[in-house]
């Protein structure tokens, strides 16, 4: 289980063409398109029972837009996939 966010439908193209590239270079293998995201907290397995109150916990966070910057690329070699990172986060505001 994880929180993410889902790219528009340009950024995702984009996110794609770049995945495309990578995997070409790598032997990689790319996330089809509509699945692309970025992970902003991954949960790993959780009891289905708390399943319902992470998804309102979910529902009920709010934050004020940010801007961040994917400027790395790397790949998770067990699964063989191409991802693109951040180096640094946005700061916190209040």
């Amino acid at each position: 289980l994880f929180f993410a966010l889902w790219p528009d439908e340009p950024v995702r193209s984009r996110l794609a063409r770049l995945c495309r590239i990578c995997c070409s270079a790598c032997g990689g293998r790319c996330v089809p398109p509509q699945n692309l995201h970025a992970t902003l907290a991954f949960l790993g397995e959780v009891d289905v029972q708390r399943l319902s109150t992470l998804c309102r916990i979910g529902t009920a966070l709010r934050s004020p837009a940010f801007d961040f910057v994917l400027d790395q690329v790397g790949f998770f070699h067990r699964s063989r996939i191409v991802y693109a990172g951040a180096s640094s986060v946005p700061a916190a505001t209040s």
